[in-house]
């Protein structure tokens, strides 16, 4: 109903994974990573070895029951209409896995694991990360137009409440993050009310400038000189999506005339 489709990870490593499921009875239990849009891990655990599992999806936590299969009428966690995918095979440790690329339209929804033998439901989860992305392509020598244009619908659609700020991008998929309660309430509140930031978090200096780059704000982390002109670090860490120039940053390269890359800043809640 959501659109959702699911492929079946191979439990790789199960046996490190299920050496103490292996010794004893687990409740049932499921994890996600990941955000929406995009690849999201679900790891399912505490089920019946080798038995089978079905993955059930709602918009909201509630009480809704099965309406059909073996577990016919059991309360589940979810509100209805319930929606759902499998049942899918679960391996001799009680595990089972999915990666689903998951659409923007699924973002929000809740998720509960459902042991089609035993009919014991793990507890409700989110499918993904509620995040807010910003991720555009960024040509070397070429200056920003329409990646400018999504920047500024990206702050539109800013609000409070993150948990985390992550920049990174093709050259560092990896990125630095701020995950500090206070930076990053401040770092959020700089770029949505055009308010200049200079903040220590996580090890690392996260500066927002609202009056550079473009007039639409710079992001520069461990910057030399806070709302400098002069910085140009290569390698560097600095977004300037609305440039009107070739100096729109970079990610672990040169930040000035940098080569081509994606640029991604991430809040998460």
């Amino acid at each position: 109903m959501l659109g959702i489709e699911l492929a079946l990870r191979a439990g790789r490593g199960g046996e490190m994974w299920g050496v103490l499921l292996a010794l004893a009875a687990h409740a049932v239990d499921v994890t996600t990573i990941g955000s929406c849009p995009g690849p999201v891990t679900i790891d399912a655990s505490g089920l019946t070895p080798a038995g089978r599992f079905v993955l059930l999806r709602a918009a909201a936590a509630g009480s809704a029951r099965i309406p059909g299969g073996p577990c016919a009428d059991t309360v589940s966690g979810l509100a209805g209409p319930l929606a759902w995918n499998g049942p899918f095979p679960v391996d001799g440790l009680g595990r089972g896995g999915l990666l689903p690329d998951v659409p923007p339209a699924a973002a929000g929804t809740q998720i509960q694991v459902l042991d089609v033998v035993t009919c014991d439901l793990s507890p409700v989860v989110s499918l993904c990360d509620d995040a807010l992305i910003y991720e555009e392509e960024f040509t070397t020598g070429v200056t920003p137009t329409w990646q400018c244009d999504s920047w500024l619908d990206f702050k539109a659609e800013m609000d409070a409440g993150y948990s985390s700020v992550t920049l990174s991008g093709s050259a560092d998929i990896v990125g630095l993050s701020c995950t500090e309660p206070g930076p990053v309430a401040a770092i959020v509140d700089g770029i949505r009310d055009a308010g200049e930031v200079e903040v220590d978090c996580d090890g690392h200096l996260w500066t927002y400038c609202p009056g550079y780059g473009g007039g639409e704000g710079e992001i520069f982390i461990d910057a030399r000189y806070a709302c400098d002109p002069s910085n140009c670090p290569s390698p560097g860490y600095v977004l300037r999506p609305c440039q009107d120039n070739e100096n729109w940053g970079g990610v672990g390269t040169s930040t000035c005339g940098g080569p081509s890359q994606s640029l991604r800043l991430e809040l998460t809640r």
